[in-house]
């Protein structure tokens, strides 16, 4: 896949399906930064306010220059990026890829891309992200989701994050050493292998992000979370089904039952 990379820009992969009020507004906060560079990989979308998304953006000069729309044609999922050896070679040792469903820190450095090259480089490690909050829980959907390790609520399953802080010289932002899914993150490919993908540092303080899933008010319209979970194949929390990566373990484990 080629014209990904613009010259002095760094590349914020943002897959997406379905869901354009997410990726509309995770691109206003990226565009915040001039230094980055929107990459909207859609998988296939069909909901009809995500097409006029894609064309009204082309319609007002945004696109193709300050954000890049990739029609993707079906649905590929979150981790095509490093699941596909080819793609993955496309891009240059540093990017970044998000989902668009996180509101990001409003006190987030304008710097922050600098923090997490430092992060990958020092700590080794092949993605450097945001930590997301829990300190507005009772915000948050008050029930169990089901999860590789049983049913837990958001906050319970997420702890773990947060149980293994590290230090790295000349980074005063609280850091733990977690896995790192498809929330935001930049990845240095000096580092990153993809056989361990999930392998990372998060970043607190300042970097910290809200999930917006996992609020009672998603902040989507009706119409569209309802068509979104209709369709959702990859999403833990706001699917009709389980997510595709967790069916087949759902399956072993409910024989055994």
């Amino acid at each position: 896949m080629t014209g990904l990379v613009a010259e002095g820009q760094m590349p914020v992969l943002i897959p997406a399906f379905n869901n354009p009020t997410y990726v509309a507004g995770m691109v206003a906060q990226l565009l915040r930064f001039p230094g980055l560079r929107p990459v909207v990989l859609d998988n296939g979308s069909e909901y009809p306010p995500a097409l006029d998304l894609y064309r009204a953006w082309a319609a007002e000069g945004l696109a193709p220059g300050r954000v890049l729309v990739v029609l993707l044609g079906r649905n590929l999922g979150p981790r095509a990026v490093w699941q596909d050896p080819g793609f993955l070679r496309t891009l240059p040792r540093h990017f970044c890829l998000t989902d668009p469903d996180l509101a990001l820190n409003p006190a987030l450095p304008a710097d922050f891309c600098v923090t997490l090259i430092r992060v990958t480089e020092q700590g080794r490690v092949g993605k450097a992200g945001f930590a997301l909050g829990l300190e507005d829980r009772h915000l948050m959907q008050d029930r169990a989701f089901r999860h590789a390790d049983g049913w837990k609520r958001i906050w319970e399953s997420e702890a773990a994050h947060w149980r293994h802080p590290v230090t790295l010289p000349g980074i005063a932002a609280p850091l733990f050493r977690a896995d790192i899914d498809t929330t935001f993150a930049l990845y240095d490919q000096a580092h990153f292998d993809p056989a361990r993908p999930f392998e990372g540092i998060r970043v607190a303080g300042d970097f910290a992000a809200r999930h917006l899933p996992w609020y009672r008010d998603t902040g989507l319209p009706a119409e569209e979370e309802a068509f979104y979970r209709r369709a959702a194949e990859y999403s833990y929390y706001m699917g009709d089904r389980p997510a595709v990566q967790l069916r087949a373990l759902f399956a072993r484990q409910d024989a055994l039952v």
